[in-house]
């Protein structure tokens, strides 16, 4: 097959394949790719296409992405259907550790199965890199948008109703990983993804965090360590408190004023919201998410229509492509 018909079948085939390194990987090698460190790009109809070889196999993996951030463990990369995280080698711990927490998820029927699932990151495939690093992707929902780009493309703050149903889902999962008697240690904005169309988000990074309540941490997100309690920086084990404190955080970062004060200012932040998020989190999920249900019902909810973001639109003005 031809560069151009190769290339335009990967594109027309979606957002991850796999080719044995051999002779038709050298010759697109030496015509169109670039090499940097352990990771070959090329760029084909203003698509730029990344690929790294896995060593166990000998195969080389490609997708495509719209937007790339670094995070404290590697690099994150964000396609329309996959999300790649790639932990750098001395982060393997952490990587091994996602793979085993995110397996071990229990429902207790088919139901539960059926409601929490769709709010739980599904694995597509992991490998490690010649240099070493550890490759997850993740499948995902194409109108599924990082928290944090959704906050870049609307200036660092958004509407009251976008940020309650945000806090909305984050409190039922809460729960659910509760129910896992799970910590999760890493719930910040570049760990989950929301659909503004359907209103309903996906915890997919951070889980490298996570770990058994009463149980020794392994580490937490630089940006929420902060809120960790005395008694816990004490212990060094997990419980469910700094989950629900990071939850409130994000609220305020939703609306533009992560450390609450100026939130009051604002007329359009009701005072009981204001109120919540500047208030310490309790330490039990379900009595957390039943007293959030009464300040929800309490503010109601504005008639807006539901905003459908156009995802190149998105992309373009936050850097991405």
């Amino acid at each position: 097959m031809g560069r151009k018909k190769y290339f335009a079948a990967l594109a027309a085939a979606g957002m991850i394949g796999a080719m044995a390194l051999g002779s038709a990987f050298n010759s697109y090698a030496a015509d169109g790719w670039t090499k940097s460190n352990d990771h070959w790009t090329y760029i084909y109809q203003g698509k730029t296409y990344t690929g790294w070889l896995e060593t166990s196999d000998g195969k080389y993996y490609m997708m495509k992405f719209r937007i790339s951030h670094n995070f404290e463990l590697g690099k994150m990369y964000i396609g329309n259907e996959i999300v790649l995280y790639l932990f750098n080698e001395e982060n393997e711990k952490f990587a091994l550790n996602a793979l085993k927490q995110i397996k071990n998820l229990k429902y207790a029927n088919d139901d539960m199965e059926k409601e929490f699932s769709k709010y739980m990151p599904r694995i597509i495939t992991s490998f490690r890199t010649v240099t070493g690093k550890i490759g997850i992707v993740f499948e995902k929902e194409e109108d599924l948008i990082l928290l944090r780009d959704l906050l870049t493309y609307y200036k660092g703050k958004v509407s009251v109703n976008t940020a309650s149903w945000v806090l909305s889902n984050l409190y039922n999962i809460s729960c659910f990983l509760h129910y896992n008697e799970l910590t999760h240690n890493g719930i910040t904005i570049d760990s989950y993804f929301v659909s503004t169309r359907r209103r309903y988000g996906v915890l997919i990074g951070g889980w490298w965090y996570s770990v058994r309540e009463g149980e020794r941490l392994l580490s937490v997100a630089k940006s929420i360590e902060h809120l960790m309690p005395y008694e816990m920086k004490i212990s060094n084990k997990a419980n469910s408190l700094l989950d629900l404190e990071s939850i409130r955080l994000l609220g305020r970062r939703l609306l533009g004023d992560e450390s609450g004060d100026l939130l009051s200012v604002d007329g359009d932040v009701p005072s009981t919201l204001n109120s919540w998020l500047k208030a310490k989190a309790g330490s039990n999920p379900f009595q957390e998410y039943s007293t959030w249900s009464n300040v929800v019902n309490s503010i109601g909810e504005l008639k807006v229509k539901r905003k459908i973001i156009d995802k190149d639109e998105l992309y373009k003005k936050i850097g991405g492509r």
